[in-house]
């Protein structure tokens, strides 16, 4: 389930995106880092188990948003 995002969220996401891009040589390693500290929400909250099947589904709406975005709506 994709979570709705504000304007606000946008730019924190932003904001979070650029530091990690700064404080790090490249950008697998700012994805690393960014997906890390998801991670580490997510166990915090949930629990290990749980934090993963979260990552998971997280991943699975992610990767079919880009799709969509390259294939025009059509996601698949």
């Amino acid at each position: 389930m994709e979570i709705p995002m504000t304007d606000d969220d946008r730019a924190a996401a932003d904001r979070m995106l650029i530091q990690a891009l700064d404080d790090t040589d490249h950008p697998d390693k700012a994805v690393s880092l960014l997906m890390t500290a998801a991670m580490t929400i997510m166990q915090r909250r949930y629990g290990a188990e749980k934090a993963v099947e979260h990552m998971t589904q997280a991943l699975d709406v992610a990767g079919a948003s880009i799709r969509r975005a390259i294939h025009g709506g059509a996601a698949g």
